[in-house]
Order: structure tokens, then C-alpha cells, then sequence
């Protein structure tokens, strides 16, 4: 999945989604912060999948890259960002994608699982121009910090 279909995605569902006369529903927000932490979870899972296997169109069609990208997990890969979050590893382009991702994580729990929880149109729309901003980062970032950070929250650090 995309990065950039699932922030239009969240666009649209804060602009209107299913309510015909343009104003969202919570059920729409609610999806809407759902797509936007997706886009964020999909962006790391490609750079993680492109560092293990390569990034040509070759590459990206063969079964390790599906089975790598496919490999990341949600746990870990919040609890390696908190760590380059608080031992400030990486660059600050890496720091603030992992700190987006962090945050969209509880977000995302809060509007999937959190029945009370409410959302307005400005605050979903606050978070997508973040995940935006965070992707742009990241991919400004030259391929060794992105390489870094893939395979640092695609597995977790044993203590030593």
C-alpha cells in the first residue's frame, strides 16, 4: 500500500467521506487517523523491504521483499522509535519520522479502540500535513539513515 494513497484517503474522509452534505462523521475521522498511522506503519515497511532486498521494480516484485515488509511489526517497531527517540540516534529527519510514527500509534489505538474518543476535522487534518511532513523528511534523508532506521525498528535490540 502506498503512503501518499492512504494520506488522500484520509483527506477525503475529513473532508466530507461518506456524509453526502460534507461534514465528517467520527466514523470518518476515526478512519481517517487509521490511514494516516497506515501510511506512516507502510512508508517504514517499504524502507525496511528496500534495505533488505533493493528498490528496483525487480526487486519489490520478489517474495523477500513482500515477506520483509510483511515482517514488521507494530510493537516493535514503537519501541525502537521511542529508543531513537530518547537516546537521540540517527538524524533529525530520522527522530521526527519516528517520533510521528509514535504518536500516530496511539492515535491510531485511541480511534480504533477507544469508543468515547472524538476527533475534529482540524485535528485530523493537522495530523495528515505531520505524516506528510515526516514522510518528505525521511526521504530527504540520505539512504544510510534510511537504512538505518527501517532496520533499527524492524528488530528489536537484545540488552547486552
Amino acid at each position: 500500500m502506498e503512503p501518499k494513497e492512504l494520506l488522500r484517503i484520509a483527506s477525503e474522509l475529513a473532508s466530507g467521506g461518506s456524509n453526502l452534505r460534507g461534514r465528517p462523521r467520527q466514523a470518518d475521522l476515526k478512519t481517517a487517523m487509521n490511514r494516516v498511522y497506515y501510511a506512516l506503519f507502510h512508508k517504514l515497511a517499504i524502507m525496511a523491504a528496500d534495505a533488505a532486498t533493493g528498490k528496483s521494480a525487480r526487486s519489490r516484485k520478489a517474495p523477500a521483499w513482500t515477506h520483509t515488509a510483511r515482517a514488521l511489526d507494530h510493537r516493535t517497531a514503537r519501541q525502537e522509535c521511542q529508543r531513537i527517540i530518547s537516546q537521540a540516534l540517527l538524524s533529525t529527519g530520522a527522530r521526527q519520522f519516528a517520533q510521528t510514527f509514535v504518536t500516530m500509534q496511539v492515535l491510531r489505538h485511541e480511534a480504533d479502540y477507544e469508543d468515547y474518543s472524538r476527533f475534529t476535522r482540524n485535528q485530523v487534518r493537522t495530523w495528515i500535513e505531520e505524516a506528510e511532513r515526516a514522510i518528505a523528511m525521511v526521504d530527504s534523508e540520505p539512504q544510510e539513515i534510511q537504512r538505518a532506521l527501517a532496520t533499527m525498528a524492524m528488530h528489536r535490540r537484545r540488552g547486552n
